[in-house]
């Protein structure tokens, strides 16, 4: 583990998509864990899992039949108009799921500051075969720092990091035309690379 330092990330207990189809709470997951990535057409090795003290106030945000996830006030969330950290969204704002739709958060929380309680984001790494060999999109580098927590889509601690993110999501929005529904293949090797349904590719859609 590397420490992190006000750098947005996730409540324990959160679910993880894995490269097998299976999830694990993040607290659980370690460096050369696979996780799925839901826009590339591979899974995604951890480079490194960062964690650290809870600083500020975290948010909790409602979203469909109930689900919720608790983060930092600035951990970044993919939207219509691109990434967004946490504080910056409202109830009705879209984020997306996992099956590469958009869906609305119907309740948005405050969790009491506690110094004790910590907090967990990943690392991923890029894949330089699958970038040369055209097997993902690459606009700007960012799909390959995405995973998903608890059914929705999310950046990693690099697209955290990026202080021009804001320039970057015209281009990212570009290319997530191109993005599909995740589906598995069996429980093999977790390094496998995963297929991608639908042979013509389809579009982005609004709930």
């Amino acid at each position: 583990y590397e420490c992190r330092n006000h750098n947005g990330c996730f409540a324990k207990g959160t679910p993880v998509l894995m490269a097998d189809g299976q999830s694990k709470v993040i607290e659980t997951i370690v460096q050369g864990d696979f996780v799925m990535n839901p826009v590339t057409r591979q899974s995604s090795r951890v480079a490194s899992v960062m964690v650290g003290p809870q600083k500020k106030p975290m948010l909790k945000l409602y979203y469909e039949n109930g689900k919720f996830l608790e983060s930092t006030w600035n951990h970044p969330f993919l939207t219509p108009d691109g990434f967004k950290k946490a504080e910056a969204l409202s109830v009705g704002d879209e984020i997306m799921l996992d099956s590469m739709r958009y869906t609305p958060l119907t309740k948005i929380e405050n969790i009491p500051l506690d110094h004790e309680r910590l907090v967990w984001n990943l690392v991923l790494e890029e894949d330089e075969l699958a970038l040369y060999f055209g097997m993902a999109p690459v606009r700007a580098g960012l799909q390959q720092h995405l995973f998903i927590a608890n059914g929705v889509v999310t950046g990693d601690y690099y697209i955290q990091n990026l202080k021009d993110i804001d320039k970057k999501n015209s281009d990212f929005k570009l290319d997530l035309s191109k993005a599909t529904s995740p589906s598995f293949s069996g429980q093999g090797d977790a390094g496998l690379i995963q297929q991608i349904g639908g042979s013509n590719g389809e579009k982005v859609e609004k709930r």
